[in-house]
């Protein structure tokens, strides 16, 4: 019998497949996941690249969202400042 960690995603592959691990968002990935062999021989452990935290589309469009502001304050500074 295995005993697992809470959190752990057990596959079952009877041939050479790939196996996907979606994780529940809020919940950490992993950074380790090993492979066992089916004779109970020592597997493979695979290192998982960590993620940034927001992708670059993200950032871009909040830099964006902010630049777009900013012109748009200035903008009806100048403007108030032209009609006075």
């Amino acid at each position: 019998m295995t005993t697992c960690q809470a959190g752990t995603a057990i596959a079952l592959a009877h041939r050479v497949s790939r196996v996907v691990v979606e994780v529940p968002a809020g919940v950490t990935s992993p950074r380790v996941v090993e492979m066992a062999l089916t004779d109970g021989g020592s597997g493979t452990r695979i290192a998982l690249a960590v993620r940034m935290p927001k992708s670059l589309a993200t950032i871009a469009t909040g830099i964006a969202t902010i630049i777009g502001k900013l012109v748009a304050s200035i903008r009806t500074k100048v403007f108030a400042l032209i009609n006075e």
